[in-house]
């Protein structure tokens, strides 16, 4: 992936856990990144993406949020710091970027969520019984 598309989307992310740390804690994800340098005597006013994405990773502050959406988030973030994020989890083919602006949290291509879906899987033992039915 690109670094000026992997940059778009990693903004995109930060502005979803701005959102959710807002609705949380009524602060910025600056104002609460802030706060934990200056707590920990280390101030560090003006982080890069990067640098966010590891404090947001080291302090695991989303986990302390209840609800899907930050357990999602954080996962996003694992797979940023990884150098995972972009990528299937299942077959590691890249995903799209037009679908990851519009859900950034997404894990698996459009052939990896179908096959996994509980409906793809119904189908797939229905066939095996024909076969063997027929057969």
């Amino acid at each position: 992936m690109k670094a000026q598309v992997l940059n778009k989307l990693k903004l995109i992310l930060l502005k979803r856990v701005d959102v959710l740390i807002w609705r949380e804690y009524h602060q910025t994800l600056s104002e609460v990144l802030n706060e934990l340098y200056v707590r920990n005597l280390c101030v560090r006013p003006n982080l890069t993406i990067d640098e966010t994405f590891l404090a947001l990773r080291k302090h695991r502050i989303l986990c302390h949020i209840p609800g899907p959406e930050s357990k999602e988030l954080q996962d996003a973030v694992e797979r940023i710091v990884s150098g995972t994020y972009g990528f299937c989890q299942e077959c590691k083919r890249e995903l799209d970027e037009q679908e990851l602006e519009e859900h950034p949290t997404r894990r698996h291509c459009a052939i990896c969520e179908q096959r996994s879906s509980s409906s793809y899987r119904v189908t797939l033992e229905l066939m095996k019984s024909i076969s063997l039915l027929s057969g």
